[in-house]
C-alpha cells in the first residue's frame, strides 16, 4: 500500500471542498432551527389573538343579522306606535285649547 504525504495544499482543498460546506449546513441548520423556534415564540400568541379577534368578528356579524332582522320587525312596530301616540298628542292638543277657550 503506498502512502501520500499530505501537504498543506491538499488539507486547504480537503477543507475548502469538504469540510467548510459540511459546517456551513450544520452552521445553517442549527441556525435556522433556532430562528424558526424563536419566530414561532413571538407568532404563537399573535396567531392565538387573531383568531380570537377573528371569532369576535364571527359573532358580531352573527349579533349584527340578528339586529338587522329585529330592526325591520322593530322599526313597523315602532311606527305604528309613533302614529298611537301622535294620535294622543293630537287629542291632548284638542283639550288644551278647548280648556283655554273656555
Amino acid at each position: 500500500m503506498e502512502t501520500k504525504n499530505l501537504t498543506y495544499e491538499d488539507l486547504g482543498r480537503f477543507t475548502e471542498e469538504t469540510l467548510l460546506p459540511a459546517i456551513e449546513k450544520i452552521f445553517d441548520y442549527k441556525l435556522e432551527e433556532k430562528l424558526e423556534s424563536k419566530l414561532e415564540e413571538k407568532l404563537g400568541p399573535i396567531r392565538q389573538r387573531l383568531d380570537a379577534i377573528e371569532e369576535k368578528i364571527d359573532a358580531i356579524k352573527i349579533e349584527l343579522d340578528g339586529l338587522d332582522r329585529r330592526t325591520n320587525e322593530d322599526t313597523t312596530a315602532v311606527f305604528g306606535d309613533v302614529k298611537s301616540l301622535r294620535e294622543r298628542i293630537e287629542k291632548l292638543e284638542l283639550e288644551v285649547k278647548k280648556m283655554k277657550t273656555a
